[in-house]
């Protein structure tokens, strides 16, 4: 009777394990789901910010210039484009044969190609280009370990600036309302949005 009893109470131990399992599997895939963009992000930014202080390297133990930082480590850095896109938003790159006015939308458009339509008339194909990532112009590489100097921002190029550039929005479908940010010494962190202003974002020089 003993042994009976004993075999019942670790069966219905078994049970209950099992049910705790099976209840808690979708909410420990629905996190981990919820992960993977915001750590590929932070892949990406650790990425450009190797990128940055490469640059300064070669530049005189300076940043490049902000209003031209995407283009200055395309050019003058191995950095692969992929890193400047935040998986959450999809790939930063598109065709188009539809002219793309710059003034209004800051993505950067090369004209790749061109063809005749089936009237004859000639088209041009347009690569458009774009960033999920802003630099912050205070920021030099001697300046204080904790001062941000990438961000993630909405769609753009060579975008730069303050806390006002700053997207919460790219992890927002994955239950992440926040953002990675990028600092001086290489450190990155999801940042929730009531924490963004408070951060050290450096002095104007």
């Amino acid at each position: 009777m003993k042994r009976r009893a004993y075999t019942l109470i670790e069966f219905l131990i078994t049970i209950i394990i099992i049910t705790l399992i099976v209840w808690g599997c979708p909410f420990v895939v629905s996190k981990l789901k919820s992960q993977i963009p915001v750590i590929g992000c932070q892949k990406n930014l650790r990425a450009l910010g190797s990128a940055l202080q490469k640059y300064a390297a070669d530049n005189n133990g300076l940043y490049p210039i902000p209003s031209k930082w995407c283009d200055l480590l395309v050019e003058k850095t191995d950095i692969d484009k992929d890193k400047f896109c935040c998986r959450s938003e999809g790939d930063c790159f598109r065709t188009t044969d539809t002219p793309i006015d710059e003034t209004n939308i800051p993505v950067q458009v090369k004209c790749i190609g061109d063809y005749n339509d089936s009237g004859g008339q000639k088209k041009y194909v347009y690569q458009i280009e774009w960033s999920n990532y802003g630099l912050n112009p205070n920021a030099e590489p001697n300046s204080a370990p904790n001062v941000v100097l990438l961000f993630e921002t909405s769609n753009g190029w060579n975008q730069f600036g303050g806390p006002d550039l700053v997207s919460v929005k790219n992890h927002f479908a994955y239950g992440k309302e926040g953002c990675n940010i990028l600092f001086n010494n290489g450190n990155v962190r999801f940042i929730k949005p009531k924490d963004i202003p408070k951060l050290n974002w450096g002095k104007a020089p």
